[in-house]
């Protein structure tokens, strides 16, 4: 998500606006869900492979519940992957990886005879959707990074926001996992501490490094 001078953000991506994504916040559910299927034991799944998703949305729907969670319209620009800060190494030929799989072939993630978030969500019932990571987390991180447009009124005319995207799932959405904790586009205090700064990475010792997962 890149911040425009109106307040708004732009999210740039190769996918095409249309084609359906997984999706799945790693830092806060992939740890619960491992546990879960530790639980359950080998006998439970047989071999079998896990689609570890628990959102199944489009790049526009992405935006538009990213939009309700940050409280600020979200625009969807269809093209390359544009990489502005330094990236760990290797982390580059993933993307590159990514951008043809994905973009420029359009093949599913899992796919075709994979079905998600179903699964996902049947083994792991808490899991933070886009919509709350953008309302709880994202300014969080954006604040470590130096950026305090949280504290600030955006400017962007309200008929851009990505509410007007249709942001409904491609699946049937329950289990409800994404639920609204405070209200969007509230100004709160942030309580940041030394495990989101950027020196709490070894990478964050060279200049221009971002803390982030969007």
């Amino acid at each position: 998500m890149e911040l425009q001078d109106d307040g708004s953000f732009v999210w740039q991506a190769p996918f095409h606006p249309d084609d359906p994504l997984p999706w799945l916040d790693a830092e806060h559910d992939v740890g619960p869900t491992l546990l879960q299927i530790f639980k359950m034991g080998p006998n439970h799944w047989k071999g079998q492979r896990v689609t570890l998703a628990f959102e199944k949305l489009t790049p526009l729907q992405c935006c538009a519940r990213f939009a309700r969670g940050v409280g600020r319209p979200v625009r969807y620009v269809h093209g390359p992957i544009d990489i502005k800060v330094q990236i760990p190494s290797g982390y580059r030929e993933q993307l590159d990886i990514l951008q043809e799989t994905l973009g420029v072939k359009r093949a599913p993630y899992f796919g075709p005879e994979l079905e998600y978030p179903r699964e996902g969500r049947s083994i792991w019932e808490g899991y933070r959707g886009i919509e709350e990571y953008a309302r709880e987390v994202f300014p969080i991180e954006e604040y470590a990074n130096g950026l305090r447009w949280m504290e600030e009124e955006s400017t962007a005319p309200s008929s851009v926001a990505a509410s007007e995207v249709d942001d409904g799932e491609l699946e049937p959405a329950e289990p409800r996992g994404s639920r609204p904790m405070t209200p969007a586009g509230r100004s709160l205090p942030l309580h940041v501490t030394g495990a989101y700064t950027p020196k709490s990475h070894p990478e964050g010792l060279d200049a221009e490094f971002f803390v982030g997962s969007m």
